[in-house]
């Protein structure tokens, strides 16, 4: 039954400065924010539409800001809803990914399946994405999704005919391509 005040903001870095109204002035303990996104959290709803008074008044008098309409005071928890934060669905006993983060993730699997297969992108190109999406997954209660999502998808390499287009297409080892200025400071090897 803990009640949440979530507030979004947008410029300059407010939550810096919200931060500090919710920290240092209102002497908030259970604060989190990341970048401008942030959550109070609070067993008492009256209280908690009081500091979203206070840190509206501070992001309209100091910065010209207003919150967004996602902005409220609510119960998370059995009785209550999860608190939507960063890509989660946080519960006071675990967290889930977003459905849209899993449905986005998917499609971007399938998508770079296709590509692959058709030699447009190399496993160089596919491997940072994937490895991002675990590394955001981890977080939440996702071992059997991750594999599900993972293994949903085959990524069957380009025919060779394709694979050796590609190759005979980039540039020899060694070469810079004229169309790909040097930095200041590298040297080609002649």
């Amino acid at each position: 039954m803990t009640p949440v005040c979530a507030a979004c903001a947008g410029r300059r870095d407010p939550g810096l400065d919200v931060g500090r109204v919710a920290a240092d002035t209102l002497r908030e303990r259970r604060y989190v924010r990341y970048m401008d996104d942030f959550a109070v959290i609070h067993h008492d709803k009256a209280h908690l539409h009081e500091v979203r008074r206070a840190c509206e008044d501070f992001l309209w008098a100091e910065l010209g800001l207003r919150t967004n309409a996602k902005t409220q005071v609510f119960p998370i928890g059995e009785p209550g809803r999860a608190l939507d934060f960063l890509g989660y669905r946080i519960w006071p006993t675990h967290r889930a990914l977003r459905k849209d983060c899993i449905h986005r993730m998917k499609r971007k699997m399938r998508r770079m399946a296709s590509q692959y297969h058709r030699g447009e992108i190399t496993w160089d190109d596919i491997d940072p994405v994937i490895m991002s999406w675990i590394g955001h997954a981890r977080h939440a209660d996702t071992y059997n999704l991750r594999t599900k999502v993972l293994g949903g998808v085959a990524f069957v390499p380009p025919p060779l005919h394709v694979a050796a287009e590609r190759r005979s297409n980039a540039p020899p080892l060694g070469c810079v391509h004229a169309e790909q200025p040097l930095n200041q400071g590298e040297h080609s090897i002649d």
